[in-house]
């Protein structure tokens, strides 16, 4: 089985799944195929519920290191509307490996990231502004859903939100 398989069954085990009618937050996990001791977790509005927790991953033991307080940007956590799930996770990912992803752009991203297998799932399906931009940057993930979600799209490259129903907002990927 692939590792985004077995990342996205766990992420399903863990936080249990959700559709894309339910308001519910998304929490999403990251794993670095390098680096199997950790999976990198982060939620919309709140930190996971199960960090440093200790879990089984690919036959081996991995901790669960929540993200939340390593994404980069400027804005503070409570203005932080239409941050999804993945992009707290990649950018907070990125960051515990001194990757500052907004000194970068999507085509450095990906050539930084294709000597490394990466995947991030979430408890609901991929929006397509994070489908999109996952597929830019050669990360793996799962269940992408034709909807660009009901609120805002945050760019971690550029740290802009695209707010939702604006003219950037119906780009592939916002502010790219």
């Amino acid at each position: 089985m692939a590792l985004v398989d077995v990342l996205q069954a766990l992420v399903e085990s863990e936080y249990g799944t959700r559709t894309v009618e339910e308001q519910a937050a998304t929490v999403a996990m990251g794993f670095v195929k390098q680096r199997p001791d950790y999976l990198y977790a982060g939620q919309q509005g709140s930190e996971v519920s199960n960090n440093k927790k200790k879990v089984q991953f690919n036959n081996q033991q991995a901790t669960v290191f929540g993200v939340r307080d390593n994404v980069v940007t400027k804005l503070n956590k409570s203005e932080w509307t239409g941050y999804h799930a993945e992009m707290i996770v990649f950018s907070g990912m990125l960051a515990a490996f001194k990757i500052d992803v907004t000194k970068s752009n999507v085509s450095k991203l990906k050539d930084t990231l294709a000597d490394y297998e990466v995947a991030i799932c979430a408890n609901a399906p991929c929006c397509k502004h994070c489908a999109n931009f996952l597929e830019a940057v050669g990360v793996k993930y799962k269940n992408k859903s034709s909807n660009a979600g009901n609120t805002g799209w945050w760019n971690p490259v550029k740290d802009k939100v695209a707010a939702h129903g604006s003219e950037e907002f119906a780009k592939p990927i916002p502010f790219e």
